[in-house]
């Protein structure tokens, strides 16, 4: 309000009004402020969440990964050899035999009698059936 000499003064109404407005541009500027904050950390929780996710996903991936390494270096081979006097085919991860056949080593040939009582190592299974085929036919 303005007086007789053109000077502005408050009255009590007007400085109400005015502390009125500042208090509510104040709240309003706490207001944005605590959306901001929650917003931040709704992401933040979310890129928490999604690198643990990763992380599991990542330790799934690589213990499959091991396995898989595993079994393509580990090559099962096997050995051919006498067992009681008769042909027996043993595996790499076995000390027992996995096959015993009817045939004696006796009946045949010095020569594969020698490599049996050495011991015939054979990588594949397709090499083993040829194998057992020529000395127990």
């Amino acid at each position: 309000m303005k007086n007789k000499d053109n000077v502005y003064y408050l009255d009590e109404q007007d400085f109400n009004e005015k502390a009125i407005f500042k208090k509510s541009i104040k709240n309003n500027v706490l207001r944005i402020i605590t959306i901001n904050l929650l917003i931040i950390l709704i992401a933040l929780l979310i890129t928490f969440a999604v690198t643990i996710y990763q992380s599991k996903a990542n330790a799934k991936n690589l213990d499959n990964s091991n396995i898989n390494t595993a079994i393509t270096t580990t090559k099962i081979s096997f050995v051919v050899k006498e067992l009681d006097g008769q042909i027996a085919v043993y595996s790499s991860l076995s000390d027992e035999p996995i096959e015993k056949y009817d045939t004696y080593v006796s009946s045949l040939p010095k020569e594969d009698q020698e490599l049996l009582s050495e011991g015939i190592e054979v990588s594949n299974t397709k090499e083993l059936e040829q194998i057992i085929e020529d000395l127990t036919s």
